[in-house]
């Protein structure tokens, strides 16, 4: 150390090309740093694609929901990736988008391109949901729709094939949720021994249900 003082006393020159060295090599190192892709707290542009089609397997939903639904969504702009799951009454699939595309044109596009191919899928299926997801969406309202003169069956109804897909097109809407809809159904447990038994499946055992 008392040598290196000496030096710069000395020899100032040398001592500035020193230090100019090492801020060049400074800068030089700082412009090589690898750097994220992406900030640790963006997530990219994500629309979700949730269709219920009750009783149905995994291979019957893969068939006739998700491939369906896969080749119309396909050709989408600025698609990164496409993740499908196809399981028992449910095919859920997650488009992920560049992050140069804005989530609500992309959750637009999507729903275009759905509504194509809605007549191409079961009639039995539930019509297919369509979610926007992204940083910063949170649940921000809700809103009480009641009547003097519709029944909670008839209001909710009106709710999922009116208003539903109208507040999913409002800019910066990231998910509708319908809570407290009361809908008739039939709850019917089987037995998967005897159904084997008798080279049955549970969707024959529904188009039976069906038609008395």
């Amino acid at each position: 150390m008392h040598n290196f003082c000496l030096l710069n006393i000395k020899r100032p020159v040398l001592s500035s090309v020193f230090s100019l060295l090492i801020v060049v090599f400074g800068l030089y190192t700082f412009f090589q740093i690898s750097t994220r892709e992406l900030p640790k707290d963006l997530q990219p542009p994500v629309v979700e694609i949730r269709t219920n089609y009750t009783g149905a397997s995994p291979s019957i939903i893969s068939s006739e929901i998700s491939e369906p639904i896969e080749l119309a969504v396909g050709g989408a702009e600025g698609i990164k990736s496409i993740d499908t799951i196809s399981e028992i009454g449910r095919s859920t699939i997650k488009i992920e988008f560049l992050t140069n595309i804005d989530v609500d044109d992309a959750a637009n596009d999507i729903r275009e391109r759905v509504a194509r191919i809605l007549d191409n899928l079961p009639n039995d299926s539930k019509a297919p949901e369509i979610r926007k997801a992204s940083a910063g969406f949170s649940t921000s309202m809700w809103l009480s729709v009641s009547s003097t003169s519709w029944n909670s069956l008839e209001i909710g109804d009106y709710v999922k094939r009116n208003l539903v897909d109208t507040f999913s097109s409002v800019p910066g809407t990231g998910r509708i949720i319908v809570g407290g809809i009361n809908e008739k159904a039939v709850r019917v447990y089987l037995n998967p021994i005897i159904l084997s038994a008798n080279d049955l499946d549970v969707k024959e055992v529904e188009d039976a249900i069906k038609k008395k």
